[in-house]
């Protein structure tokens, strides 16, 4: 783990203890990211995800550290020594390995990413039915993905559209901050991101995602009762974080669920898409 990680969940950690917020699920634990930290670190591609903040779901009330069940015995009242840190860490990178919240995962974001050979679950070839020819197929998932929160770290309840504005600038005041860190860390080459338009030209967060947007993929679906046809569209921006590299941003709205605008087979080729444009 590099220092400038261990400053950032120390920092992160410290806001969670000082954070008195009704809507902030506990117990609980700070999510800065969900997956396998060091086969990310050795994937060829890096790829992270994007959403608004964790589910109160990530802790369920029967059981609230079933999820991250490394992390229960860290206490409420995080303090971090050297043994403590690493178990915090592996805990979240445990994630996708013990009991994952698949049901919004797998419906989202991770068909877009086996369209670019890649998955929040390691060494995982996931089967799929195609509708050509019913057959199954299996995909080479090389590339291993995290899921990050742009707004905050923070579980809450309710969801974050369901917050007060005052409890939403009280957690993205600082949740913009440690997530503009947090991928200056992970140097991601790809970021699928989807959120309100509104978190990526904010004042904190605008000079990370560029302006220069463009259409790279788009669907257009009629509704059978009205017959009025809406086009949905993914949008493309590169810029380079940190020293030469350049990452890639995709953008798709968010509608229930991360590009909840497109179906099954439309987000696998969204997957195939950006890996083409990013390539």
């Amino acid at each position: 783990m590099n220092n400038q990680l261990k400053q950032l969940v120390l920092d992160v950690n410290r806001k969670f203890n000082e954070e008195h917020l009704e809507c902030v699920v506990k117990p609980s634990v700070p999510i800065l990211f969900f997956g396998d930290l060091s086969a990310y670190e050795k994937s060829e591609k890096k790829i992270i995800t994007v959403g608004l903040n964790p589910s109160s779901a990530e802790f369920p009330r029967t059981d609230p550290f079933l999820r991250f069940p490394d992390c229960k015995k860290l206490g409420e009242n995080l303090s971090f020594d050297s043994a403590a840190m690493s178990e915090y860490i592996e805990s979240l990178s445990n994630y996708f390995k013990v009991a994952p919240y698949s049901r919004w995962f797998d419906s989202s974001f991770e068909v877009i990413l086996n369209g670019m050979n890649a998955s929040y679950y390691a060494n995982k070839g996931v089967e799929s039915t195609s509708k050509t020819n019913e057959k199954n197929l299996t995909f080479d998932l090389r590339y291993t993905a995290l899921h990050t929160d742009i707004c905050s770290p923070l579980a809450t309840d309710p969801t974050w559209s369901k917050l007060a504005e005052s409890d939403q600038q009280a957690l993205a005041t600082w949740g913009y901050e440690t997530w503009g860190r947090l991928i200056k860390i992970l140097e991601p080459d790809i970021v699928l991101i989807s959120v309100a338009w509104s978190h990526l030209v904010h004042e904190s967060t605008k000079d990370i995602f560029g302006d220069e947007w463009k259409a790279i993929y788009s669907v257009t679906n009629t509704n059978a009762d009205t017959m009025k046809a809406t086009t949905h569209k993914v949008l493309h921006s590169s810029i380079s974080l940190q020293n030469s590299k350049r990452t890639h941003f995709a953008f798709g709205v968010c509608n229930m669920k991360p590009f909840g605008n497109f179906n099954h087979a439309a987000k696998f080729e969204i997957g195939k898409t950006i890996q083409k444009v990013a390539s």
